[in-house]
């Protein structure tokens, strides 16, 4: 995987999303202020008469190192700012969610926040991408 482009590891995650959630409508490399977001997903969806609006924002890291607390900042403010943009619009029927994929890991410190994070984040590293990608048939390129 290490040869792999960080916009080709973006295509795959996006078809794994397609699967995930096939009603969803995934936008590629969207700018929110000053930001840009790999994958914005929104799952927009009806409980009980009630409209609700779920986005995901995906990040997708192809290094070889793990992600670092400087490198979650970012991505948690990425979170942060799109839910005070659309706080206004969804007001109480609003879900913000979080994946960061790395094939490089993750600190320890890095995990520790996301545990006691305020939004719902998934960590995925590359096993655990690799496993979800299997379930649909899909499979990493070889090294």
């Amino acid at each position: 995987m290490s040869e792999k482009t960080g916009k080709q590891l973006e295509l795959l995650v996006e078809r794994l999303l397609n699967y995930s959630f096939p009603r969803a409508v995934i936008r590629r490399n969207v700018i929110i202020r000053n930001f840009e977001v790999d994958l914005l997903v929104n799952c927009d969806r009806e409980v009980e008469n009630l409209r609700q609006s779920k986005f995901i924002i995906c990040e997708c890291k192809n290094w070889s190192r793990p992600v670092k607390m400087r490198d979650w900042t970012k991505f948690y403010e990425k979170m942060r700012v799109l839910q005070e943009l659309f706080s206004h619009v969804f007001s109480d029927h609003l879900e913000i969610e979080g994946w960061l994929i790395s094939t490089g890991g993750f600190e320890e410190e890095v995990r520790k926040c996301a545990k006691n994070a305020e939004f719902k984040v998934k960590l995925i590293d590359i096993e655990q991408l690799n496993n979800m990608l299997q379930m649909y048939g899909f499979a990493l390129p070889d090294k």
